[in-house]
């Protein structure tokens, strides 16, 4: 159960989790993590990632409570309505549309109680000419232009080592839903919060976006792109950064007054390093 030493702000507050896989679940887990009491409400096939990979079903679903509801079934309808009557949230990740059909939608269960906030979290928003599409990681972030950002010298188009879609629409999930029952409290009405990966991913990647020159320029181009945070492949076969300022001297020295400066001359540091460890053969991954 959540530490009790740990702050519970969320203490008192009911979240009922309809949601399966990654993006619901870590969002509900960020809220019971904050003392908010959780019922994770599986169909009875039960949630996908139980055999998918248990170990990461189990770390994402602690601190919950677990029901089992079948909605196509007009008993289970009313109770999950009866559970809803008394919950400041509901968390869904089906595709838009599906919580109406299964008798379980805004409208209906904001009669019961005009104060429930409910979180939606699809692929790309509950509106637009992608709304209906199939939403995976890798092609989230491709749509929303993450793959047009350079990260290494190299400029190879890698996945990232965690599904990075998926955990930055549970964070602006479970912002938003504290956020909505923040505001409920003080006017007395619930609110459908829409989000997606598509959303969450394109609001990461726009910083960089903006500040990135013309898609045709070189890597070292990009203002997120240095020399010195670039990884290093050795001919062993292992991965270096190498900080710049340290690489000659073992000193810090301050920053030279222009980025273009620190991008173009930390680019010859890998042979400064090979002077140190003449064994090894440095290039950019």
């Amino acid at each position: 159960m959540t530490n009790a030493s740990f702050p519970q702000p969320l203490a008192g507050r009911l979240i009922l989790d309809m949601s399966l896989l990654y993006p619901g679940p870590s969002a509900s887990l960020m809220l019971a993590s904050f003392g908010a009491r959780v019922i994770k409400i599986e169909p009875p096939m039960g949630d996908p990632l139980r055999k998918i990979f248990p170990p990461v079903y189990e770390q994402l679903n602690r601190d919950k409570e677990l029901a089992v509801l079948d909605l196509s079934k007009p008993e289970d309808q009313k109770l999950f309505a009866a559970m809803a009557a008394k919950a400041d949230a509901v968390i869904e990740g089906f595709r838009p549309g599906v919580m109406d059909r299964l008798g379980a939608g805004f409208d209906r269960l904001t009669k019961l109680n005009p104060n429930l906030v409910m979180t939606s979290i699809s692929g790309y928003g509950a509106t637009g000419p992608y709304a209906h599409h199939l939403a995976h990681d890798t092609s989230v972030m491709a749509v929303a232009g993450y793959f047009s950002m350079p990260s290494q010298l190299s400029n190879e188009i890698t996945r990232p080592n965690i599904r990075l879609t998926d955990v930055l629409a549970a964070q602006n999930a479970a912002f938003a839903t504290v956020m909505a029952i923040l505001e409920a409290d003080r006017t007395g009405a619930g609110q459908h919060v829409d989000t997606s990966l598509f959303d969450a991913t394109a609001a990461f990647s726009l910083q960089a976006l903006l500040a990135s020159p013309t898609p045709d320029a070189p890597a070292e181009a990009h203002p997120q792109v240095m020399a010195d945070s670039t990884i290093y492949e050795c001919a062993c076969g292992g991965h270096v950064r190498l900080p710049r300022r340290k690489i000659n001297s073992g000193k810090t020295s301050p920053p030279p007054p222009r980025r273009k400066t620190t991008r173009y001359a930390a680019k010859p540091m890998p042979a400064a390093a090979a002077a140190i460890r003449t064994n090894m053969v440095w290039r950019p991954c």
